[in-house]
């Protein structure tokens, strides 16, 4: 079976390049049968095209496109006009699109789609088209005359439109050609042809003619008909705003710690400066770590997290150490910053939780010391500190009941959204335990996913009644899932960021939710009902 798929490519600084594949197969057309505009829809959209359909009632006919899975290859004439030549879609797939117009008919681009190069797409004759022109009939000639000498053709010819303006360049395809001086060279396309569009550029939307040397006092007399499948689209390029670092490229259980003298690293919107001491060997403010160790301490273990991965078991975060700050990017500078994940280091973590040769054990013997190791984000903005802050202790001892003390070994959100617009985000650490030299506690603490929403759970819960239970199968899933809840209810999709992906909708029970074109990763469906509300996890393979 066949599916219409985004494809994503990761590319450095989060730049993510998709192409999405329009092929029909998820329209609900019956078996060996055909949609041909007859409920008046204006048309049919699959992947990011729209294929324009115009039915006229009075007369039961249409022109533009049809959708069909029909399979007849043998049977001549009108009747048979919704079939190709094939008898079925690319790959052995049962739906494609049927074009039918005696002038020019237009494709449009939709959605990420709009404004870019298609790439191409594949076309073979309609079985009508194809015995007219194999044998002729009551209104066409069959192709090379009597003698198979006549030069004969059917062209296709594909223009692109941009701003309302036919592009330059121009792709023709013969769907037939008889012009060959050696008649064993004729032929007639009878298999999926792919056909490259990559040449007409950055375009809204593609028009379609077509010319044949049968013509007669009312036109051309060739069936104007041809169908496509696999229509590849390439979809605009979209920076993702959230810094995750999955783009950068880190040797496995390694990192970058600026010793390539780059002066930091952008990733999605934000800058993370670094600064390299060639002499030591040594950096400051920002580095970016895959590394797992969570239980060696000292200083040779400074750039693990104590999660030993990034959120959501991503393999890439970032390390700070010593006074850093972030700078906000192209549309992101001068905006606020919704927030960030954060977590201790394992050479922080470990320091305070037992000591070290440089540094006390939080708590003290008695572990009654109210000791503390606490981050003060501030922001910047025109010159000016803002007026808020935002304090997070990555470790408090301070609480009357022990019971009661941490040190944070999970990423946490941190909601920096109360900072305002800024255009750089400026971090400080401080520590009770402070010796002639400044801070003991390595000042060292771990971010990931910057500028992302707030979680989920502070994002869409709000107060209900009951909580609402239900299931997700098949999960993990590749294509499609379903839900077992009740028909009152209606679900929404959501990434473990907090974005919606997807409006709310209602569903009957055992209805499938498509999720071909959600990347890979882990996703959250919430669902509500009267006076209910719950949510569960999903895996996209």
């Amino acid at each position: 079976m066949k599916f219409t798929i985004t494809f994503f490519i990761l590319l450095v600084g989060g730049l993510l390049q998709a192409q999405t594949l329009a092929d029909f197969e998820e329209l609900a057309v019956l078996p060996d049968s055909f949609l041909n505009g007859s409920d008046l829809s204006g048309g049919f959209r699959s992947g990011n095209v729209f294929l324009p359909n115009s039915f006229n009632e009075e007369f039961q006919s249409w022109s533009g496109w049809a959708i069909s899975n029909t399979t007849d290859t043998t049977t001549p004439g009108f009747l048979n006009q919704y079939s190709a030549i094939t008898g079925e879609g690319v790959d052995s797939s049962a739906t494609y699109g049927v074009s039918f117009s005696s002038g020019m008919n237009i494709l449009r681009l939709e959605d990420q789609a709009l404004g870019q190069p298609v790439t191409g797409f594949f076309i073979t004759n309609s079985t009508y088209a194809y015995l007219s022109m194999l044998e002729g009939d009551a209104f066409a000639k069959r192709f090379g005359g009597a003698t198979g000498d006549d030069p004969d053709f059917f062209l296709l010819t594909i223009q692109g439109f941009s701003g309302g303006a036919l592009t330059d360049s121009v792709v023709e395809f013969y769907l037939a050609d008889f012009r060959f001086e050696d008649n064993s060279q004729d032929y007639i396309v009878e298999e999926w042809t792919y056909v490259d569009l990559l040449s007409l550029g950055a375009v809204d939307s593609l028009a379609f003619t077509l010319t044949s040397s049968d013509v007669g006092d009312f036109g051309m007399n060739t069936p104007a008909y041809f169908c496509v499948d696999n229509i590849e689209t390439t979809d605009a390029e979209v920076i993702d705003p959230i810094a995750r670092f999955e783009s950068l490229e880190v040797l496995p259980d390694s990192f970058l710690n600026g010793s390539d003298l780059s002066g930091g690293f952008e990733v999605g919107s934000y800058f993370f400066p670094n600064s390299f001491d060639t002499t030591f060997g040594s950096w400051s403010g920002w580095a970016i770590s895959n590394t797992t160790d969570t239980t060696t301490p000292g200083f040779l273990n400074q750039y693990s997290a104590i999660t030993g991965m990034g959120v959501d078991m991503s393999p890439t975060y970032a390390v700070s150490f010593g006074s850093s700050r972030i700078l906000p990017t192209g549309d992101a500078a001068g905006e606020p910053v919704p927030g960030m994940y954060i977590t201790n280091s394992t050479y922080a973590y470990l320091s305070m939780l037992e000591g070290d040769a440089f540094a006390k054990r939080f708590g003290g013997a008695t572990g009654d010391d109210p000791d503390f190791f606490l981050l003060t984000i501030k922001g910047h903005f025109n010159g000016e500190v803002t007026e808020d802050s935002v304090d997070f202790y990555l470790a408090d001892f301070r609480f009357e009941d022990n019971a009661q003390d941490y040190i944070v070994d999970e990423w946490t959100y941190v909601d920096l959204s109360v900072l305002g617009p800024v255009d750089s985000i400026c971090f400080a650490l401080s520590s009770s335990d402070v010796g002639d030299f400044g801070m003991n506690t390595p000042a060292y603490f771990c971010v990931d996913n910057f500028g992302a929403e707030a979680p989920l759970a502070t994002n869409i819960f709000s107060p209900i009644s009951q909580q609402l239970t239900f299931s997700i199968f098949p999960n993990p899933s590749t294509d499609f899932i379903r839900l077992d809840y009740p028909a009152y209810a209606q679900y929404s999709l959501y990434d473990l960021s907090g974005r919606q992906l997807t409006q709310v909708t209602p569903l009957t029970p055992g209805e499938e939710i498509d999720v071909r074109q959600l990347p890979s990763g882990n996703y959250m469906v919430k669902v509500e009902g009267k006076d209910t509300l719950g949510a569960a996890l999903f895996v996209k393979e």
